[in-house]
């Protein structure tokens, strides 16, 4: 977190400071403590875009796939901050990539009923298994932990 502030120069009188300055704080353990200017991340392809669920394939089930993919999205925030649309449900979360690898928490929720052929259930079941991820002719592909791929591409929004 950085905070913009005017601060006393050489020159000022007790009065009236006049220079600019930036000062950047970090959360260590309780403390917020002073810290270096932080590094300019940078951001990964997929995150951004609002990614809508094309299918999933698994092997022992074969292939799921929504009548209509953009009420199913996913949306990976620059700042770890995960967004869904579950059919008629929203949810939200934390998210963390680690080159290909990918952790998604989804910590909340809303707990609409949705119609009995919806497939929110599946949708954030699938998302929650999703442990890497790649890109493949524009479409993000997640690996499951059970070996099946949720497909993914970009919502025409």
């Amino acid at each position: 977190m950085g905070l913009n502030l005017t601060v006393h120069g050489p020159h000022d009188g007790a009065c009236c400071p006049t220079r600019r300055s930036r000062v950047h704080y970090a959360l260590q353990g309780e403390r917020l403590v002073k810290v270096n200017e932080p590094e300019e991340k940078t951001m990964s392809p997929i995150e951004g875009p609002v990614w809508a669920w094309h299918y999933t394939a698994r092997i022992d089930v074969g292939r799921t796939a929504p009548t209509e993919p953009w009420h199913y999205t996913l949306r990976l925030g620059p700042d770890g901050q995960l967004n869904v649309r579950a059919d008629c449900n929203r949810a939200g979360g934390r998210y963390r990539l680690e080159g290909s690898h990918l952790t998604l928490s989804v910590t909340h929720s809303t707990m609409a009923a949705c119609l009995p052929e919806s497939l929110d259930r599946q949708f954030l079941e699938d998302l929650a298994a999703g442990i890497t991820w790649r890109l493949e002719a524009g479409n993000l592909h997640l690996g499951l932990t059970d070996g099946g791929t949720m497909v993914l591409t970009v919502a025409n929004q």
